[in-house]
């Protein structure tokens, strides 16, 4: 029983250098947490959440263009919102692993004089 203990003991003993880990700077109070293929980290060097939201890469759907094209890639699945038919879409997406799909955020063309109606008020 001893035997191990000390086993342990000693292998803590000798291994007392700063590990090489992901460590808090006070300094910078706003971390960043970046999701990669097999290398999950925190970038802690921000002071503030503006600063951070400015410089993460985040998935965006552009409202001006009604058709996204969705790609499959190992690690990195991302949305192209940047096109304007479906069989425009199509042709990009032909032969790779993509597909299309409609912007859910796209505003759309307004008119807003053709569509308001008033109604008559009945006396």
């Amino acid at each position: 029983m001893r035997t191990p203990t000390l086993a342990i003991l000693a292998i803590g003993m000798a291994s007392t250098e700063p590990a090489a880990a992901q460590t808090y700077n006070p300094a910078f109070p706003v971390c960043l947490h970046v999701y990669r293929a097999g290398a999950n980290y925190y970038d802690c060097s921000y002071t503030s959440l503006p600063q951070c939201n400015a410089s993460a890469a985040a998935q965006t759907y552009n409202p001006a263009f009604p058709v996204c094209l969705h790609v499959y890639r190992a690690g990195a699945n991302y949305y192209d919102c940047s096109y304007t038919s479906l069989p425009q879409c199509n042709a990009s997406a032909s032969g790779r692993a993509a597909e299309c799909a409609i912007n859910p955020y796209f505003a759309g063309v307004e008119n807003p004089a053709a569509y308001r109606r008033h109604g008559r008020r009945a006396y």
